[in-house]
């Protein structure tokens, strides 16, 4: 006789689920160590794409941890309590014709099963069998033997034919299984996404002391581009270069107040004037100063190119002479250290 429940069965899902939790943490642990070994080393070139790399790995390491919970760990647990509870019940025998097999339905929190009828001696008996084991129903109209415990049908085998069990050819559905493992797998991604942005906000900064900060007025500034040529020359102390137009800090003016280097034209330069510090005595020679603004000239008005022009999009205010100006507040320019000095003579030399 066919039996559907057994103590090796429900040991075998025990073991299963174990196993399902041990590989879904070892996963998660390895995306974990991944996504940690991605954060080592960021500099503003590289912030970017490994912050995409860590948003799919810790993405895919969850989805994956969620995959072996959801469709492995979880049921089987589920099948092994409910198989336990069942044996524990005294067996009942049944021996007659199957009249109907029903549509599946789901226990919550526990198994699905499905209804089936047998025309026995004394009337028609209600039983349910595993959705589990529903490509091993007998076939409507088939004469069986059977066992039951509460309700459950836990063994059955063809009356005429004591050998082989008859093969129902339909298939479990798991479809709300699917589309629950594919719901937290989006919402897994989604926090992914917020999670990590949120990380490389703080690991791509650092206090006044080791970073050096550039604003330009001007649009279409290739700002990081810029960032990432001058993180490539030694400027001491600086571990990082934050390059912005004015518009990135357009509802928080203090973050402007204290860059450290700014890139304006005269115009511009009047209305911020009280940010500009005086030239600092350590700039040698001084290239194209003008005095009165405290400025370094980047680009006469009218004329072709200008220093940085990879960088720098001088076209939108061609009649406009273009400068760059140290800020009070730097602590870059002999405070601490000139690294806003140094900067400033890269930029100037830059094509």
């Amino acid at each position: 006789m066919k039996a559907y429940y057994s103590p090796e069965g429900i040991s075998k899902l025990k073991d299963s689920a174990r196993k399902a939790g041990i590989v879904a943490w070892a996963v998660l642990a390895a995306a974990v160590l991944g996504c940690a070994a991605l954060c080592l080393g960021i500099r503003t070139a590289n912030a970017e794409s490994r912050k995409l790399l860590a948003i799919m790995l810790s993405a895919l390491g969850e989805c994956a941890a969620i995959v072996l919970w959801e469709a492995v760990r979880r049921p089987s647990l589920r099948e092994a309590a409910h198989e336990a509870g069942v044996l524990k019940q005294p067996e009942k025998i049944h021996q007659g014709r199957v009249l109907s097999i029903g549509e599946k339905h789901s226990i919550p929190r526990s198994i699905a099963f499905l209804p089936v009828t047998v025309q026995e001696e004394g009337g028609e008996t209600a039983l349910k069998v595993n959705a589990r084991f529903l490509g091993e129903l007998p076939e409507i109209g088939k004469d069986i033997r059977a066992v039951s415990r509460r309700g459950y049908l836990t063994a059955w085998e063809p009356a005429e034919d004591a050998d082989e069990p008859r093969r129902n050819t339909r298939e479990a559905s798991s479809g709300k299984r699917v589309f629950r493992i594919i719901d937290h797998c989006l919402l897994c991604l989604l926090a992914c996404a917020f999670l990590w942005n949120w990380i490389f906000t703080f690991l791509t900064d650092t206090d006044p002391a080791h970073k050096l900060v550039i604003y330009a007025n001007m649009r279409d500034f290739q700002g990081e581009k810029l960032a990432t040529a001058l993180e490539e020359e030694d400027l001491g102390n600086i571990r990082f270069v934050q390059a912005h137009p004015f518009s990135y800090a357009l509802m928080d003016s203090e973050a402007i107040r204290f860059a450290d280097l700014y890139i304006m034209t005269e115009s511009q330069a009047e209305e911020y004037r009280e940010w500009i510090a005086p030239l600092p005595e350590s700039i040698s020679p001084v290239p194209a100063a003008d005095a009165a603004l405290n400025g370094l000239v980047l680009r006469e008005a009218g004329t072709g190119t200008g220093a940085a022009s990879g960088y720098l999009p001088y076209e939108a205010q061609q009649d406009e002479t273009w400068y760059l100006f140290f800020g009070r507040e730097s602590l870059h320019t002999g405070e601490e250290d000139d690294a806003a000095v140094w900067a400033a003579e890269m930029i100037l030399g830059m094509p």
